[in-house]
């Protein structure tokens, strides 16, 4: 009977623990993010984007781990900000792409600096190998949660 547990004090203690950084890390990152007019979600759209090249809504999504109409509501969003801009497919005219705009990028650089330095305020009190290890697990988590996703 011990054996199974559908919420062990453990779990829950472990949950809450994650839901409560994450909370914490999205307060902090959205009050930096709202000096420029974005949100999380509109930020991490632009961070895709401002990598280069445009690319279909549907590959935002996938990107942004998001599902096709919440990513096109996101897009909305920036679009009205002009940071971003759809433009036809070459190929297949009835795709349409999304593309950072040069303000876009402009704007990117400037909140990634704010993300940084609110990313490293949450993360003060770890050392440096604290940290390290910290990074570490989390790639390693996020890793085996996505490769699991895509098969």
């Amino acid at each position: 009977m011990d054996e199974i547990k559908i919420f062990s004090y453990e779990m829950k203690r472990e949950y809450e623990l994650i839901r409560t950084a994450y909370l914490i890390l999205e307060g902090s990152v959205g009050g930096a993010l709202a000096r420029f007019g974005l949100s999380n979600a509109g930020f991490n759209a632009l961070a895709v984007l401002a990598e280069g090249e445009s690319v279909p809504i549907t590959h935002l999504a996938r990107r942004l781990l998001m599902d096709d109409s919440t990513a096109t509501r996101v897009v909305d969003a920036v679009e009205r900000s002009g940071l971003v801009r759809r433009i036809a497919d070459p190929v297949d005219r009835r795709i349409r792409r999304v593309e950072a705009t040069p303000y876009g990028r402009r704007v990117w650089r400037q909140a990634s600096e704010a993300v940084a330095e609110a990313t490293s305020a949450f993360l003060s009190s770890l050392s440096n190998r604290e940290r390290e290890r910290f990074t570490d697990d989390l790639i390693r988590l996020t890793q085996s949660h996505l490769e699991e996703s895509h098969e």
